[in-house]
């Protein structure tokens, strides 16, 4: 790829244009002041370098399917400006246009995005190159936490929207993507500054922009795709890479603040603070942005700053890894693809985060092979005989914290060679039921939610290699069974389960399997005084504390349980930064 510099104004940010398609494309560029250099051409391959004023707020897009006619007069399938000549001179792009939108303010930081507000044309991409991993300390009033996630990552639409746009969003002539405001052209879809940022919610039209990047801005008012940064070098994109924004290839990394995409946008990795960091996974649109996957469950990371951590490629091992100042803090998965391997990261839109050796595209590790608390479609839970893959659920400590608490889920023989679905606690038996081979959803659960049944087609599967059950979905938003703290099986409808809440004693309804207990909770000796109660505990009455960190919300039960004494408890709560529970006794 050649390069060449184009000086435009007083020493600034640097901002370098490549074009990554396979045909020429023309960048315009408008904004104020108007700079010396508004337009050139940029063949296939080829890159040029803007050097940008100290204060300057502008525009960069890519113009397509441009001629000169016998006069010399130059007009663009898209993008045009309607100069008539290669520079646009601070004429705006006529729509619809995919925008690269940068603003140096004079003081140190720059702010940078990719817009989809005015519709699309090209596939673009901006990034800040070489900064330093810092916190960014915002001093803006109304910034909050979360506007560190937009702190020098990448942002833009890898996506070729021309191949699926909306018929209705279609431009006549071709190339272009239309903006539902320029479409419809009423305040529901301008979204204009008339309308406050509440009532400004994104249409049908608009989630489409939405779905398919949702790393640009694609309503007025929103900030999804908007950067901020402190570096100096910038780097505009055309046609960049379809797996741009959901693959991490060797020598490239995912800081603490950045995140992975999938290519369709379904899915988001990326790290968390859940008193320690972990490396999740979650539905993009899921507004909980409840974790689907862990990958440091048992190994939360504490004591250092989290604007330094990165997830990359060990050059030397293929594994992936989490690093901090360059030093290791843990690997993520355990392969040997030797010095310098050619292998990739990818999440996939099933969820499914995996390892890839492209020399001959074998899957060297997945996500999916090692699931936490939720079975997502396309998971498995059973086991592979010839390989001994082990695919078992384990519930979090608490709904918030991710180290495994008291409970897995499994698919495993009985003692007669039957295969039943297991949740054991601790490792004994604490609820069950049995496979058939034409399972169906109401054969499965004991306590099943018959609202739920049309949304699932389960699979269970018995060989030779071993056996395991499935599901699959194409009802629900975000499907998923969740195996909770609590031992119960529910799905993205958090108020629907399927299990019971505790099982106990000589309780062998609905699948519990019965189990030891005190002489004082047997129901036929003494009258039943231990059931969930409403309302709260007066902490200052309690009998005992308990900061034993590793304690579920069934520990707690099983200790209050076991103890005649015992006539209430609650769950864990977090004290001095660690889990603890109180006891009450009479």
């Amino acid at each position: 790829m050649q390069f060449s510099f184009i000086f435009v104004g007083a020493s600034g940010a640097t901002i370098s244009v490549i074009n990554d398609c396979g045909f020429t494309v023309w960048p315009g560029i408008s904004g104020s002041p108007v700079l010396h250099i508004t337009g050139f051409e940029l063949a296939k391959g080829k890159s040029q370098t803007l050097q940008i004023p100290e204060v300057w707020h502008g525009q960069i897009w890519g113009r397509t399917g441009c001629t000169f006619n016998a006069s010399g007069h130059l007009s663009c399938k898209t993008g045009d400006c309607g100069s008539g000549e290669m520079g646009c001179n601070g004429r705006a792009a006529t729509l619809p246009v995919t925008l690269a939108e940068f603003e140096a303010t004079g003081f140190k930081g720059y702010y940078y995005n990719i817009s989809l507000i005015n519709g699309y044309n090209l596939p673009m991409t901006m990034e800040a190159g070489g900064s330093s991993l810092k916190v960014l300390n915002c001093t803006i009033t109304g910034c909050s936490d979360g506007l560190n996630q937009l702190y020098c990552t990448k942002t833009g639409c890898v996506d070729d929207l021309n191949q699926r746009c909306p018929i209705e969003l279609q431009l006549e002539s071709g190339g272009g993507c239309k903006s539902a405001c320029q479409t419809f052209g009423t305040q529901e879809y301008c979204c204009d500054n008339s309308l406050t940022l509440g009532m400004c919610e994104p249409t049908a039209s608009t989630q489409f922009f939405r779905s398919a990047c949702p790393r640009s801005s694609y309503v007025t008012g929103f900030i999804s795709g908007v950067r901020f940064c402190d570096d100096v070098n910038y780097t505009v994109r055309f046609c960049p890479s379809v797996d741009t924004f959901s693959t991490i290839k060797l020598g490239g990394q995912l800081n603490y603040y950045d995140r992975l995409v999938s290519i369709r946008g379904n899915f988001t990795l990326g790290f968390f603070n859940s008193n320690g960091f972990y490396l999740g996974i979650w539905y993009s649109d899921d507004a909980e942005a409840r974790k689907v996957w862990v990958a440091n469950p048992n190994k939360p990371i504490k004591s250092i700053s989290a604007g330094i951590m990165s997830l990359s490629i060990d050059p030397k091992t293929g594994n992936l890894i989490i690093t901090t100042g360059g030093t290791t803090l843990m690997n993520i998965t355990d392969v040997q693809a030797g010095p310098n391997p050619n292998v990739t990261a990818t999440l996939e839109d099933t969820g499914n985060f995996q390892l890839i050796n492209e020399i001959d595209k074998r899957v060297l590790w997945q996500s999916f092979d090692h699931p936490t608390d939720v079975l997502l479609p396309g998971m498995k839970l059973g086991f592979n005989m010839k390989t001994g893959q082990n695919w078992t659920l384990a519930s979090w400590l608490t709904k918030e914290v991710p180290p495994p608490g008291a409970f897995t889920l499994s698919v495993e023989p009985n003692y007669k060679g039957v295969r039943t679905l297991m949740i054991r606690r601790r490792g004994q038996p604490y609820w069950t039921r049995s496979l058939s081979n034409h399972i169906s959803f109401e054969d499965l659960f004991a306590l099943d939610h018959r609202g739920r049944q049309p949304y699932y087609n389960l699979t269970s599967v018995y060989n030779a290699e071993g056996w395991y059950l499935s599901n699959e979905s194409s009802y629900l938003e975000f499907p998923m069974w969740i195996l909770t703290p609590e031992a119960r099986i529910t799905d993205d409808d958090s108020s629907v389960f399927w299990t019971p809440e505790f099982c106990y004693g000589d309780d062998s309804s609905n699948g519990c399997v019965e189990s030891s207990f005190p002489q004082c909770r047997n129901l036929t000796v003494v009258t039943y005084n231990f059931d969930e109660k409403n309302g709260e505990f007066d902490p200052c009455t309690a009998s005992a504390t308990d900061s034993n960190s590793s304690l579920s919300i069934s520990d707690c039960f099983a200790k209050c349980w076991n103890d005649c004494s015992c006539v209430g408890f609650e769950k864990p709560y977090r004290q001095w930064n660690r889990l603890s529970f109180l006891e009450w006794k009479q």
